[in-house]
């Protein structure tokens, strides 16, 4: 089944059920390995930071993986999947955006009928739109996707970074909250980003920048951009505290 066409754009809605995660996770200092996520020390694996299903073959060598629980790790399948989708669908991907999606998406998750539901519902609000871009105006389909997949799977990332950048901070003790960053203008926060500590993963595959993480209050916001194109922010803050960002100025 054909869904999508090769040119896309996306179009934000904002569907959700509830705001941030609802794992909190447990500190137990000094009993080895426990999950990430929810503190267990049962059966453990390996969760892959951000999902592995992003990256197209060949897998980059640097990967990052964070332990977690057999029952952590596979609630987050569906996620991982709708999420490989969206980013890989925008229509200034790079060519490791195309590669996915010719790799993975199109025989696993389409061709497959996986996350059949969420994918009908993409093709429901698809609409033709002109779009200008830094190569000029060009012909694309916009469609709508949940803001609740896509806020779970950057809000584990970024509890999985925190965890293990700045292990001191109690993630039980905070909030968090995604946010969209406007297609076609990321390049204007570049002077921002540029102030800012940055790694990448895979080329341009995944590129994370950090900024105002204040080690004890737990103040924080993570901008993260895939295949140089689908880009989110999330920020985190301690529990009964302000927003130090209006989410409609991002």
């Amino acid at each position: 089944m054909r869904v999508f066409r090769s040119r896309l754009v996306s179009r934000f809605s904002w569907r959700r059920a509830s705001a941030g995660y609802s794992r909190q996770m447990a500190k137990v200092p000094g009993k080895g390995e426990e999950c990430y996520l929810c503190g267990s020390e049962g059966e453990m694996t390996k969760d892959h930071i951000p999902p592995r299903g992003i990256f197209p073959r060949p897998l980059p060598s640097n990967l990052v993986t964070m332990p977690c629980c057999l029952k952590c790790n596979q609630s987050f399948h569906a996620d991982d999947e709708y999420f490989r989708t969206v980013v890989s669908a925008f229509i200034d991907r790079t060519n490791s955006g195309k590669t996915l999606w010719d790799q993975r998406v199109v025989p696993n998750t389409i061709k497959r009928g996986r996350i059949k539901k969420a994918l009908s519902e993409m093709r429901a609000s698809a609409e033709p739109v002109i779009l200008p871009t830094s190569a000029g105006w060009v012909q694309g389909v916009a469609f709508e996707y949940h803001a609740l997949p896509i806020e779970r799977v950057l809000v584990r990332m970024t509890r999985g970074f925190l965890r293990k950048k700045f292990p001191e901070i109690d993630q039980s003790l905070l909030d968090f909250r995604m946010a969209p960053i406007v297609q076609f203008r990321f390049d204007e926060m570049a002077e921002l980003l540029n102030q800012m500590p940055s790694f990448s993963i895979g080329g341009e595959v995944f590129t994370c920048w950090v900024g105002a993480v204040r080690d004890k209050l737990g103040f924080g916001i993570w901008f993260y951009q895939f295949h140089r194109s689908a880009a989110y922010s999330v920020e985190h803050k301690p529990k009964h505290s302000e927003w130090l960002l209006p989410r409609e100025t991002r």
